[in-house]
């Protein structure tokens, strides 16, 4: 069993940190959320019987796990992003690799942000699809709604966050 655990965080391991900190803009509590999940799949991997897919289980749990940590997070208004954007570009005077670590930083910050235009589904959905690269159907059955559902909430995010 020990060894199945370490091929599922291998496996698992950035993608569940990934939602996670799209998920929730406070690092502390994305990292809170992300260790939730993996206590969640040690303490139940030996009651997977092999009913869905192995990534869909473990999605399954990360999505109800890091969805009740994402429950207090503030839904960004639209003006609020807008305000962001049109801040002038700020200047960075420092080594190239501490100049790409930086950006990086803010990139993440920046994403996560847009992210939270969307309601924590909707976020969900975003994150699973342009993310995780999951087909409409394997999300559909982790988030227990209708592929079709799945499809529309996608297609309204990606109108919203592009209008931006």
């Amino acid at each position: 069993m020990e060894r199945d655990i370490k091929l599922l965080v291998d496996e698992y391991g950035n993608l569940i940190s990934t939602i996670a900190h799209r998920m929730i803009q406070n690092k502390d509590i994305a990292r809170e959320a992300a260790q939730e999940v993996w206590y969640e799949l040690c303490k139940s991997y030996h009651t997977f019987k092999g009913d869905s897919e192995l990534s869909t289980w473990v999605y399954t749990v990360a999505c109800r796990t890091i969805g009740r940590y994402a429950e207090t997070e503030k839904e960004v208004k639209m003006s609020e992003v807008e305000y962001f954007r049109s801040l002038p570009e700020i200047e960075y005077s420092g080594a190239d690799e501490e100049k790409r670590e930086w950006i990086k930083e803010r990139c993440d910050w920046c994403i996560t942000a847009l992210n939270h235009c969307l309601n924590k589904d909707a976020r969900l959905i975003f994150i699973f699809r342009e993310n995780i690269e999951l087909s409409y159907r394997q999300i559909s059955e982790i988030m227990e709604i209708t592929e079709c559902n799945v499809r529309q909430i996608y297609s309204r995010s990606i109108q919203k966050i592009t209008i931006l």
